[in-house]
């Protein structure tokens, strides 16, 4: 079943690539007609948790998504230069796909998805993958991506990001931050008013502490 989602999968990249957008059928059309028990078509039906988890305070869904998946990009780029090569795509797929491909299969997609034949796939590439395999993948929540952020930053595991927090964790993200400025963010979106952020007021503070990503 898995090698005829993945199939369908290939199918489409190739229109793609090919430049024939308007032609290409969505990844769900290819899925039922290839599919003969008309399994769920939804990233929900195959028991993946839904994406509009997250109390959006400032900024858009679409920017807390793309913010979102950059941090998934990163987390499987090993080596940290930009770009995903072929062992690494392979590691994601083995952690993020639904049930087992061949070696071949992913081949093929990562041929497919490499639109500038780089022999790797880069960030906007990555994106096409997530828009188009709602059957192939299971990808985490933005909540779990950004809890995971969150106690990352969490340096002593108490819940909440200090001043000195914010400043160690916007450091790590190529965005430097004075002190003042770090007090001042966290006073902006310090709803309970207790001087430090807590998860929700994190995710607050998602769109400024993020905006180098």
């Amino acid at each position: 079943m898995k090698s005829m989602y993945l199939a369908s999968f290939v199918l489409c990249l190739d229109l793609i690539v090919a430049g024939k957008e308007g032609m290409a059928p969505s990844v769900v059309e290819v899925e039922k007609s290839l599919d003969p028990d008309n399994a769920g078509s939804t990233l929900a039906s195959t028991g993946c948790a839904t994406q509009a988890d997250i109390d959006v305070k400032q900024g858009t869904m679409e920017d807390y998504e793309r913010i979102a998946y950059k941090i998934l990009f990163d987390n499987f780029d090993g080596d940290k230069d930009g770009k995903i090569e072929f062992n690494e795509f392979e590691t994601m797929m083995q952690k993020l796909g639904e049930g087992e491909f061949s070696h071949q299969a992913l081949a093929d997609s990562f041929n497919a998805l490499d639109k500038n034949k780089n022999r790797c796939i880069d960030f906007d590439e990555f994106m096409r993958l997530l828009d188009m395999g709602t059957n192939v993948l299971c990808l985490p929540s933005l909540r779990t991506i950004f809890e995971k952020e969150f106690k990352k930053h969490d340096l002593n595991g108490d819940g909440f990001l200090t001043k000195r927090e914010l400043q160690f964790a916007a450091m790590g993200l190529s965005n430097f931050m004075s002190s003042d400025q770090a007090q001042t963010l966290i006073d902006k979106m310090d709803y309970n008013s207790d001087g430090k952020a807590d998860f929700n007021e994190f995710i607050a503070l998602v769109p400024e502490l993020y905006k180098n990503k």
